[in-house]
């Protein structure tokens, strides 16, 4: 599925979904235009979509919704707003990291508790970042790249840090998607 972004001219409410052959733009939309947000498929059926820009303001909503495009239901809001996060699913809560927000590139984390519906913040990033890479690798909450950090990693530890990895990416990484695949031996 793929959700609102822009025109060429404004943000969009538009959602679209591939079948495995075609693409279709679905009569159900977002329930208001926006781009550069980020979204997390939580089951088969299910999408949940988080925060952007609406084309004349910042987001801070967090709406579910089921692949016709239905919204399930307005989720509690971020506690900031941004645009250009990064966001994934870890540990059955969703994190969003990074983004642009007031004050620009952004360190604030946050996680969203799917079973009672509260944000929380967590420890801030080393770096600022807007557009990164955050995912789950090696059981570890990781993120990587963005606008303001294009080379270097960082993890969660166990003690809720954010630690640097010592081995930067060897090329910058910005505006991009990364997803884990398994590699042949």
């Amino acid at each position: 599925m793929v959700t609102g972004g822009h025109n060429g001219f404004s943000a969009t409410d538009k959602i679209e979904r591939y079948d495995g052959n075609t693409w279709k733009t679905l009569e159900n939309k977002l329930t208001s235009p926006r781009e550069s947000h980020c979204s997390v498929a939580i089951s088969k059926t299910e999408m949940i979509v988080i925060g952007g820009f609406g084309g004349t303001t910042f987001l801070t909503t967090v709406e579910k919704y089921e692949s016709d495009g239905l919204i399930i239901k307005t989720l509690q809001s971020m506690a900031i707003y941004r645009q250009n996060p990064g966001c994934t699913i870890y540990n059955n809560k969703l994190y969003v990291a990074g983004g642009i927000g007031a004050g620009g590139v952004l360190t604030d984390v946050e996680v969203y508790n799917m079973e009672t519906d509260k944000w929380k913040p967590i420890n801030k990033m080393n770096n600022a970042r807007a557009m990164p890479a955050l995912f789950v690798q090696n059981n570890r909450l990781t993120v990587l790249g963005g606008n303001g950090a294009v080379r270097s990693i960082e993890y969660l530890d166990e003690n809720g840090m954010w630690e640097k990895s010592p081995d930067p990416l060897e090329k910058d990484f910005e505006i991009g998607v990364s997803v884990e695949v398994k590699c042949p031996a």
